[in-house]
């Protein structure tokens, strides 16, 4: 029984470890390039352009994948393509919302809502913010879930919130 507990605790430390980019000084793309987790989704902002528009003033929220998130989606690589630029920009924008939006007042907007929250992505979408096991989860547009894993990441020009599952909505 205690090598099973042993075996359940560490399997639950791997599958959960993740970099921290909380760094208030540094801006949302800056702190996402600080640590490799992230490398595939940063590039992805680079190669979309959008890496130039969240660098500006903000304040912007960002839902961000991890690496291992990023590569359970299907797609991701022919999105990469230059002819796939401007739905791989749609689908980053999806992970954008113009403003500030901390846990705390994400959960604020589902407690208001009975349940749930709507929020503008900055691509003109819907992304609805509900809980479960008081974790923050996301449904796009197209019914896709993910999870907030490690909230409120703050940056220079707005913040960070990891998520499990990259490409939301289509």
């Amino acid at each position: 029984m205690k090598k099973l507990v042993v075996l359940f605790l560490f399997s639950a430390t791997v599958s959960f470890a993740q970099s921290s980019v909380d760094d208030s000084r540094k801006d949302l793309v800056s702190n996402l390039s600080s640590t490799s987790d992230y490398s595939m989704f940063t590039n992805a902002l680079n190669v979309s352009g959008l890496s130039q528009t969240i660098k500006s003033n903000g304040p912007f929220t960002l839902f961000a994948p991890t690496d291992k998130a990023f590569e359970k989606m299907n797609s991701s690589e022919d999105l990469m393509k230059t002819e796939n630029k401007e739905k791989l920009t749609k689908l980053l924008s999806n992970h954008i919302l113009t403003g500030k939006y901390t846990s705390k007042s994400i959960k604020e907007a589902i407690e208001q809502g009975k349940g749930k929250a709507e929020f503008k992505t900055l691509s003109g979408g819907t992304v609805v913010a509900s809980l479960s096991d008081n974790a923050i989860l996301l449904t796009d547009e197209a019914g896709n879930t993910s999870r907030v894993t490690m909230p409120d990441q703050n940056s220079e020009n707005g913040i960070i919130h990891i998520i499990d599952t990259a490409g939301m909505a289509k």
